[in-house]
């Protein structure tokens, strides 16, 4: 019975420690189970440091391009944000901005607006201010700049999100 009792535990304990060491693999492309984005382009030793990056919804660099805030950057409130668009990103000079949290909620919410002519199919400036509150837990977030689709048609709907973090954390 102490034998039986022993091998039990001793199967289960090697059971244990192989799941618990096994590397998680994406098993279809052999990856880490994790999507993150490494930058394998430096030899250096912070080549396993992940790289925000910016993500588009319908939408590429030949849309919108932000100048700041970059992907990646620590940002304060009020939030400056300063770019190009083309001018059918726009309705009336003015497309809608968010700023989220890690969890998605939304903490600050604003406009950029053309600083010329938007009824252009060529890129315009942009600019827009932002204040948003600071989350109270986990310093990382998103900037989503929307089109505005005066249509209301899912299909129209385009935007562009870059990964950011919070300077500080609200007590």
């Amino acid at each position: 019975m102490k034998n039986t009792l022993f091998i039990v535990s001793l199967i289960a304990l090697l059971l244990f420690t192989t799941l618990a060491v096994w590397p998680k693999t994406d098993s279809e492309n052999n990856l880490p189970a994790d999507d993150a984005t490494f930058d394998d382009s430096s030899d250096s030793a912070d080549s396993d440091v992940i790289t925000p990056e910016i993500s588009y919804t319908n939408a590429t660099q030949d849309d919108i391009i932000v100048d700041l805030p970059l992907a990646g950057d620590t940002i304060t409130s009020p939030l400056t944000i300063n770019g190009k668009a083309r001018g059918s990103w726009f309705f009336e000079a003015s497309a809608p901005v968010m700023v989220v949290n890690w969890d998605g909620l939304i903490i600050g919410e604003g406009y950029i607006q053309t600083t010329s002519d938007w009824m252009t199919a060529d890129f315009v400036d942009f600019t827009g201010e932002i204040t948003f509150t600071n989350p109270t837990y986990q310093n990382n977030g998103v900037i989503i700049l929307k089109n505005d689709n005066p249509s209301g048609l899912p299909e129209n709907d385009k935007a562009l999100e870059i990964p950011i973090y919070f300077a500080q954390l609200a007590e």
